[in-house]
């Protein structure tokens, strides 16, 4: 297992050999996708009542709006997610035409002016327009503009 690279202060050095090129991937993967583990969410009591699918009589019981009566959670975080769960979700109005196609986030994107600031991110046009002559890309941001017309505002968790 090599090093993880947040905290390695050593020399790097090269690895040519295939069979521990894949050992290292393999280790920064272990690594990578179980940081959920030491989460209420990734081991425990929760997490067993929640289940891996989130497919439990619980699971559905939270998104049905009811909050679990389990015990108390060190983190306060652990108890607003709960929460967040628990709430109804807001639908949009369903007249609404609700997704965004690619030809419509090309056409915009061509007319408007590369400096403009075109959201709270504060991700300037020219962020979009770069990618107005790639049909992929073009369809992965119209994709996830419509997301909240589809989904609702419900969904986002404000932060504070």
């Amino acid at each position: 297992m090599g090093p993880d690279p947040k905290i390695w202060k050593g020399p790097w050095r090269s690895i040519t050999d295939q069979s521990i090129i894949v050992k290292h991937i393999c280790m920064a993967n272990i690594r990578q996708y179980n940081q959920a583990y030491p989460t209420p969410f990734g081991s425990g009591v929760l997490a067993e009542a929640i289940g891996s699918m989130a497919d439990t009589p619980l699971a559905k019981s939270i998104l049905e709006g009811n909050l679990p009566s389990l015990p108390n959670f060190p983190l306060q975080e652990t108890q607003k997610i709960l929460e967040n769960l628990a709430k109804p979700l807001l639908l949009v109005n369903k007249d609404i035409k609700s997704k965004i196609t690619s030809d419509e986030f090309i056409a915009t994107y061509k007319k408007v002016k590369e400096c403009t600031s075109s959201s709270l991110s504060g991700h300037h046009v020219a962020h979009y327009k770069a990618v107005v002559n790639d049909e992929n890309l073009s369809g992965l941001h119209a994709t996830m503009m419509s997301l909240l017309y589809m989904i609702g505002t419900n969904s986002l968790v404000q932060s504070h």
